[in-house]
């Protein structure tokens, strides 16, 4: 069969961010003094509160830090169904100080919180790509994350992956990635 040229040019458009909104620029000063408040570094998440999202590896790998005294606060920027859910655990495992749930945040509050943060972490059970991994790196963060759907793709190096709903795994990748200054830049 022969294909005619009916005008159509199709092109590739690449998922990409607001690099005016997320840069290296961005001022998060404000907010990192605001939630550091005692602890000595901040690790952010954004995202849909929702099942795929499974915030529970992420409290779990809290608690696991808090039990090795390590200074970290995490951040949970977004909402959804999930929200009562996640409040809950965290209440159930003593985490209301080290776990704040921040709500969903205008695109200006999420590229300060991204600024503020000294690591970007989500527990994902699938993302076909996941626009908030580049907005992270897009700010300077490194980032990680499970090995499932497109995450490799889009963190591609500039952080560590690990297999989904295990808590130990994250909170290993999170500390050897906090304590590590050369490793996190």
């Amino acid at each position: 069969t022969v294909f005619k040229n009916q005008g159509f040019r199709p092109q590739f458009l690449p998922v990409g961010i607001d690099a005016r909104r997320f840069n290296l620029q961005v001022d998060g000063s404000a907010e990192r003094l605001k939630y550091l408040d005692g602890f000595e570094k901040l690790i952010v998440t954004v995202g849909r509160l929702e099942p795929r999202k499974y915030y529970p590896t992420l409290i779990a790998a809290a608690k696991i830090i808090k039990e090795k005294k390590l200074p970290y606060r995490f951040l949970i920027v977004g909402d959804g169904i999930d929200r009562s859910k996640v409040l809950l655990l965290i209440g159930d495992l003593g985490l209301t100080k080290e776990v704040l749930m921040l709500g969903a945040g205008s695109e200006e509050e999420k590229a300060r919180l991204y600024k503020a943060s000294d690591l970007f972490a989500l527990p994902t059970l699938y993302e076909g790509f996941g626009i908030v991994f580049v907005e992270a790196m897009a700010c300077g963060l490194p980032v990680v994350s499970t090995t499932v759907g497109a995450v490799a793709e889009g963190v591609d190096g500039a952080g560590k992956l690990v297999e989904p709903k295990n808590p130990e795994a994250l909170a290993q990748a999170l500390v050897e990635i906090l304590e590590n200054d050369e490793l996190r830049r």
